[in-house]
This record gives structure tokens, sequence and C-alpha cells, in this order.
């Protein structure tokens, strides 16, 4: 379910089981540019730095396309620089296949998930607005 350009919900199930995540997970160009101006403030850096970690105290994982070396245009000293090395920026959890994968208790699961997410993917897509 999308909110704006590669940023939303998701559910998937696979060979490996189900996993649910948020977030966006491609972002170039202008889009990026606005999510790294959002990282780099702040107010608002610190919000989402807020997030990740309250999701991952939920058990959920941060994952995403992350540079190798610091962005452009960014000091590599900057206290967010991890983040601003991020081009993608998802929460996830994974099911695997539990036993209530096959029961109606998944869609409960799910539904909780994506709501717990809602904080990053409201960030995000707030952040990449134009």
């Amino acid at each position: 379910m999308g909110v704006g350009p590669a940023t939303g919900w998701y559910v998937e199930v696979a060979a490996p089981g189900v996993r649910v995540g948020g977030g966006i997970y491609e972002a170039s160009g202008a889009h990026l540019a606005r999510l790294r101006e959002a990282m780099a403030e702040e107010r608002t850096g610190k919000v989402l730095q807020r997030i990740l970690r309250d999701l991952e105290r939920g058990g959920f994982e941060v994952a995403g396309e992350r540079l190798k070396t610091v962005p452009r245009g960014y000091d590599k000293e900057h206290p967010r620089i991890e983040l601003l090395k991020m081009k993608t920026v998802l929460g996830m959890r994974s099911y695997g296949f539990e036993p209530f994968v096959h029961t109606a208790e998944l869609l409960d699961r799910v539904r909780e998930d994506w709501r717990r997410l809602r904080p990053l993917v409201t960030w995000v897509a707030d952040a990449i607005a134009e």
C-alpha cells in the first residue's frame, strides 16, 4: 500500500516465509535529496532517529541500501552521518513459517505491524513531498 513514490507498507509471502515492512524502498534524484535534507535537519533528523530506535526496540529490523562513503555535500562528522548514508529506509519484521501464518492471526499481526510502522512511513512521505 503506497503513500508516495516508492513509499508505503508491504507484506511479502515467499519461500523464506512471511515478512512485513514499511518505509521507502527506492529514492533517487530530488526525492533522495529531500530525504537527506530532512535527515540532516536537527528537528526532523532527531524525530527519525527516535522512530527507528522505537521500531528496533519493538522487534523490527531497520534496513536499507547504504552508501559506503559520506554523501556528497555532507560533513563526515555530522551527528546523523549514518542516517545520511542511507538511500532507502525500511522497518521490517520476519515471521518465517510461524504456526500463525496459516491462520487469521496473521492479518491481525500485519495490521499491528503496519500501525507501528506508520510513524516511519509518514515521516518519509512528509520528507519527500514536493
